[in-house]
């Protein structure tokens, strides 16, 4: 397992609206680590 320093080499998926801000990083296996969730980051 990666950290998320090294996740950000990665493909990160970010998503925004209304405000809020979702960074996901995709494993090969399972759920998807959460990042960040929270105020958007620019």
């Amino acid at each position: 397992m990666k950290t998320p320093t090294e996740a950000t080499a990665d493909r990160l998926i970010h998503l925004r609206a209304a405000g809020v801000s979702l960074v996901l990083y995709p494993r090969a296996n399972g759920l998807p680590t959460v990042l960040h969730w929270g105020g958007v980051r620019r």
